[in-house]
């Protein structure tokens, strides 16, 4: 079984393990400390008797956001080594993509660069991630707080409070390794990647780097590769973020700090791990079909010079008839190349997903709603 981590392995507390060690292990271990919280969490709850509280309280078997925490922990990880992975592996799998001098000295700087990034050594990235750190342990003081006295900052009890000490005392040790550790790790290196592409995709365009295949058997000028292999592996993350915000609009049924904030963080994620690549290499994708269909239209235009000049045999007139024709047909097929090619379907359901909060907000205030519509009607 693979357990290499390329991710999880540049972060501590892994990287303090050294380089081959964490690399090896670092996956193993994070998934272990999850699944060694869920046996903790079920024999807490049924110590302090709260896998089901009565009223408006909340049991470990009430709050869905936690098991979602318990399965996001490995699996974001392994998203993120496997968008890493295929962008080291661009040159290799989408050699028809881009130019040949582009391919050589841009995407082998952009991925050394992007282990820079991911291993903190570029002041910009080192900060970034010093912060997230930082507005990890800040997060995870105020929930801390805030469990001390449930009634009062929550408007109900739940399973994880002071009141339950084996729930409470459990949550605090596994949520700080996630506010400490673990997110500040995944946001990081999910930037890190989102900047690493947006900037490839960026300076193609600028550096006429790409190249479009109008008769493509992908049907999208041959950019299907690069969105399956780069952007794609991104959306699972995105509905990640989605199901921890239903989750705390099931749990609190109002809008307050916890979901107004799980809203913001959710449409943020959407925007910068999809939204802003989609639109760079939308531009990318328009400028190339641009420069080609400039190209195109040039040679026609000697071609029908040399018509004019009618100095030529009728069957050397008549090829390059033929020839003018041809190239208006390539032309059209590269007008027809999608300057969204794949990203519709899959934005239709990251915004689905962004959205799923706000819906699970009007559910939940379904007997209000029903009241309302009586009173109207």
């Amino acid at each position: 079984m693979r357990c290499k981590s390329r991710v999880l392995s540049a972060y501590p507390p892994f990287c303090w393990l050294g380089r081959r060690i964490a690399i090896r292990w670092s996956g193993v271990l994070n998934a272990s400390i999850g699944l060694a919280a869920a046996p903790l969490f079920l024999f807490g709850a049924w110590r302090d008797h709260t896998f089901r509280m009565p009223g408006d309280g909340v049991g470990l078997l009430q709050h869905p956001g936690i098991w979602i925490y318990l399965l996001a922990q490995p699996l974001l990880p392994a998203l993120l080594d496997r968008a890493v992975v295929a962008f080291a592996e661009l040159s290799r799998h989408q050699r028809g993509l881009f130019t040949p001098s582009f391919r050589d000295n841009n995407l082998r700087h952009e991925t050394r660069t992007l282990a820079k990034r991911i291993r903190r050594r570029t002041p910009p990235f080192w900060f970034l991630y010093h912060t997230l750190v930082a507005l990890g342990i800040v997060a995870w003081i105020l929930n801390t707080l805030k469990n001390q006295s449930p009634i009062k900052s929550y408007g109900f009890d739940t399973w994880d409070s002071w009141p339950h000490l084996w729930g409470y005392w459990s949550t605090r040790v596994y949520k700080l390794y996630v506010a400490m550790f673990l997110a500040p790790a995944i946001v990081h290196a999910q930037v890190a990647i989102v900047i690493s592409v947006t900037r490839l995709i960026s300076n193609a365009k600028r550096q006429s780097g790409l190249h479009l295949d109008p008769y493509a058997s992908d049907e999208v000028g041959g950019t299907r590769g690069l969105i399956d292999t780069v952007l794609n592996p991104m959306v699972p993350v995105v509905l990640t973020a989605s199901l921890m915000s239903v989750a705390a609009v099931y749990v609190h049924k109002r809008f307050d700090v916890t979901t107004i904030g799980g809203l913001l963080i959710t449409i943020g994620i959407f925007v910068i791990v999809y939204v802003v690549p989609a639109i760079c290499l939308r531009q990318a994708i328009r400028s190339e079909k641009k420069c080609q269909r400039a190209l195109l239209r040039e040679r026609q235009a000697v071609l029908y010079d040399e018509l004019r000049a009618a100095d030529t045999s009728l069957a050397s007139n008549r090829e390059k008839v033929a020839l003018i024709q041809d190239l208006s047909v390539i032309v059209e097929r590269i007008d027809k190349v999608p300057v969204w090619p794949q990203l519709t379907r899959v934005a239709a359901t990251i915004s689905a997903a962004a959205a799923s909060p706000i819906l699970a907000m009007v559910l939940s205030k379904g007997d209000q709603i029903a009241a309302l519509v009586r009173l109207v009607g």
